[in-house]
C-alpha cells in the first residue's frame, strides 16, 4: 500500500494534510513522511519535518540537513530547528551554525545588489518623473 500511497504523493493527486501527517506519526510512517519531505510542496515539507521531529527520527537526520542546504528558506529554517531538537549533539553544530550564517547572510540587506535596492526606494511619484523625463528626451531630435 505504501507505493501506492507514494505514487499518489508524486503525481500530486492528493495533497498530505494534517490528519493524513497525523495518522502517519500514530503509524510510525517515517517512510511515508520522508518520501513526502522529498517530493510535497513547501507546507506539506513544513508538516513532515514537524512530524519528525514528534517521532524523533535520527535516521533521516543527513536527509533534514540536505534539506537545510538546497531547500526554501522557511523549510530550510524548520529543518535546522528540527536538528537541533533531535539530535543536540555536537556531530552537526558546525554546519548548522555555518548554515544559519549563510541565510542570515543571504537575507540581510546589504548582500542585495544596489542598484535594485535604489529602485526600489523610489516612490511611484519620483518613478513617473524620471519617465517624463525619458519622454521628453526622445521628444527631441537627436543631432
Amino acid at each position: 500500500m505504501n507505493w501506492l500511497t507514494k505514487i499518489i504523493v508524486y503525481l500530486k493527486w492528493k495533497k498530505v494534510d494534517v490528519a493524513t501527517i497525523n495518522r502517519w506519526i500514530e503509524e510510525g510512517n517515517v517512510e511515508l513522511l520522508s518520501f513526502t519531505l522529498d517530493h510535497g510542496f513547501y507546507k506539506e515539507r513544513i508538516g513532515a519535518i514537524r512530524a519528525l521531529t514528534k517521532l524523533r527520527a535520527k535516521a533521516l537526520l543527513p536527509k533534514l540537513l540536505t534539506v537545510a542546504k538546497k531547500d526554501i528558506e522557511v523549510v530550510a529554517k524548520e529543518a535546522i530547528e528540527a536538528i537541533k531538537i533531535i539530535d543536540s549533539s555536537s556531530a552537526f553544530q558546525d554546519q548548522l551554525n555555518a548554515l544559519e550564517k549563510y541565510w542570515a547572510i543571504r537575507n540581510s540587506p546589504s548582500s542585495s545588489d544596489p542598484s535594485k535596492r535604489k529602485v526600489e526606494w523610489l516612490n511611484k511619484k519620483e518613478k513617473m518623473k524620471m519617465l517624463e523625463r525619458v519622454r521628453e528626451q526622445l521628444k527631441t531630435r537627436m543631432r
